[in-house]
């Protein structure tokens, strides 16, 4: 919904998957239930996925060379960045030192005012989330966690323990 709204007001949106879900059919749902050209959309918000963490940091290492050559760039939106890192492929060491990696060069991203949003699941089983967790809450400014009560969805600003109800489409 919030892409969807976005695109309307003329965003260049770029989606990072890192998680692999990533459903393009949810835009075109949102797009035709609001009449709006699904196809013109789908044309616009721009889709990337990553498989392994090299690949999740070389594309955010080019997102950040891309932007620092053209403005204005797009808005990113990275879904489960965390992921790939806790993958049984990856030892634990490694991972340490590639999400620290990955923080770093979201503070260039910062730094090069290049507007993105996080989101991430509330927990893995790896001891090394919590670090990467606070690595990129310590980056950004605003801080959502998504609570799925029994008949709504509540939006918490996690700075300053409000809520926002958010009407639940089940």
């Amino acid at each position: 919904i919030l892409q969807v709204d976005l695109w309307q007001k003329g965003y260049r949106i770029l989606n990072i998957d890192c998680s692999i879900r990533f459903n393009a059919f949810q835009l075109v749902d949102e797009a035709l239930r609001r009449e709006l050209p699904s196809d013109a959309m789908l044309r616009s918000i721009m889709i990337q996925r990553a498989f392994t963490p090299y690949q999740i940091l070389d594309l955010f290492r080019s997102v950040l060379h891309r932007e620092q050559r053209k403005r204005p760039g797009c808005l990113y939106f990275i879904f489960a960045p965390c992921k790939q890192f806790f993958d049984g492929d990856v030892q634990e060491e490694e991972a340490k030192f590639l999400l620290e990696k990955l923080a770093s060069v979201l503070s260039l991203w910062n730094q090069e005012g290049i507007p993105y949003l996080i989101v991430e699941t509330q927990s893995y089983k790896s001891k090394l989330f919590a670090q990467a967790l606070s690595a990129f809450q310590s980056l950004t400014t605003f801080h959502w966690q998504l609570e799925k009560t029994k008949h709504s969805l509540i939006l918490r600003d996690m700075r300053i323990h409000t809520n926002k109800s958010i009407e639940s489409k089940e």
